[in-house]
């Protein structure tokens, strides 16, 4: 009976003429008249019928704008089925990502370390760059023919360096190249490495992310390997610090 898209894709927004169903557009913005929104840090609807507030945006625990409208999306799906707003806030509050998908790691020293091992294309890895403000960016593996160049364009903001692994290191150097990076850019021979490299480039408050836009199976056997490699050797850092708390500082040293 509804058809829920994407108001913010136009290459979505230009088939929904076609769909079937009444159209109901969702955004992380202001909610169109019969669609859902988001506005001062609350999912909303104004479908006809069904106006008022669904949740709050704070109690998602997922990071990153492509998972607030992944919630308003679901939370248009729950409406159309006859669910509570206070269910959607229950389940929204509740909810947590998978394995290997924008997963805390720990903290070392005030730098968060974030898995996105799952972020096997540019695409995802874009997602998972815009998520946070300030980024040491652990990329590579094995490309599957796919373009780097606007995904680092885009990312190039927000990243105050860059751990490269595995097979696309070369392609995915250029295309940092080409976007003017100042880096600092360093080569890691495994993930494990990178995790120290990355350690040691970043600052308080930053975030080594773990998102290569790249398959794995140049050294692992699939994406889940990779994220738990590194999370293994997060906790290897962790546990040198908790041993070490007066100094042994890692950082700028590999």
């Amino acid at each position: 009976d509804w058809s829920i898209y994407g108001a913010d894709d136009p290459v979505v927004t230009a088939h929904v003429a076609a769909a079937p169903g009444t159209p109901v557009p969702f955004t992380t913005g202001r909610a169109a008249p019969g669609g859902l929104g988001l506005e001062a840090g609350v999912a909303l609807s104004r479908i006809p019928g069904r106006e008022g507030g669904l949740w709050r945006a704070a109690a998602l625990r997922l990071p990153g704008r492509h998972n607030l409208a992944n919630a308003i999306a679901a939370s248009g799906v729950a409406m159309s089925l006859g669910a509570h707003p206070a269910g959607m806030a229950r389940a929204v509050a509740a909810f947590q990502a998978g394995p290997h998908r924008l997963a805390p790691v720990g903290e070392v020293r005030g730098v968060a370390f974030v898995n996105d091992s799952k972020a096997t294309n540019p695409h995802a890895a874009a997602r998972a760059l815009a998520a946070f403000p300030r980024v040491v960016w652990i990329a590579g593996g094995r490309n599957k023919g796919l373009d780097f160049d606007d995904l680092v364009a885009g990312a190039v903001g927000r990243m105050v360096g860059v751990v490269l692994v595995g097979e696309a290191a070369e392609e995915l150097m250029a295309a940092l190249d080409r976007a003017g990076f100042p880096g600092p850019v360093v080569r890691a021979a495994s993930v494990g490495e990178a995790v120290t490299v990355g350690f040691g480039l970043a600052e308080p408050g930053d975030t080594v992310l773990l998102a290569p836009a790249c398959a794995s199976q140049d050294q692992f056997a699939d994406y889940a390997e990779r994220g738990a490699a590194f999370e293994a050797a997060v906790e290897r850092l962790a546990a040198r610090h908790r041993h070490d708390p007066g100094g042994g500082d890692d950082r700028g040293r590999s």
